[in-house]
């Protein structure tokens, strides 16, 4: 991809506009993967919850698709509960939440209904967090659950969560691992 850059200067926006060209295989599976997730539940009622580490790719898709399919019913949330890991991209944890919460900021001042927020976000240890919210959130319930990058047993207490405490409206519990 870089090197098509180079070779055609490129400008990033351009880059943008055109992702499809410049993207792998990957990520446009991935997309779709998530979108078709998305639209099993884009019926039911419940919020969606995406939960895990260095989640904001996955975080702004949701977001992105419950803009564009339901565009001013607010009664539906995207509930984060976002912990940062070092990668490749992102070595400090800084570097990471400054681009997500720029992203979130810029999304929540660009949607349609300006008044009222799609994202809750909620920072630190993602089964702790989520265990806290639970607690205090007591009308929780959710159509689909995306968990990034969580390990087994991490998984599996997320599941608990939503599946013991009959928080859980249909829907699926997907666990994602990668962005």
């Amino acid at each position: 991809m870089q090197k098509i850059i180079d070779t055609f200067d490129v400008s990033k926006m351009d880059v943008l506009k055109n992702f499809p060209i410049f993207c792998d295989r990957k990520n446009i599976f991935s997309l779709i993967a998530h979108y078709e997730c998305f639209r099993d539940v884009i019926e039911m009622p419940g919020d969606i919850v995406v939960i895990g580490y260095n989640s904001a790719p996955v975080l702004l898709n949701v977001v992105n698709f419950t803009e564009a399919q339901t565009i001013g019913d607010r009664t539906r949330l995207v509930v984060a509960f976002d912990c940062f890991k070092p990668t490749e991209s992102f070595t400090t944890k800084d570097e990471y939440t400054s681009l997500r919460d720029t992203a979130v900021n810029f999304y929540n001042e660009d949607r349609f209904v300006g008044w009222k927020d799609r994202i809750q976000m909620n920072e630190g240890e993602p089964v702790e967090q989520l265990t806290a919210f639970v607690k205090v959130h007591i009308g929780l319930k959710a159509s689909l659950v995306y968990c990034v990058g969580l390990n087994n047993s991490e998984y599996d207490a997320v599941r608990g969560i939503f599946e013991n405490g009959h928080l859980m409206i249909g829907g699926q519990i997907v666990n994602y691992d990668g962005c």
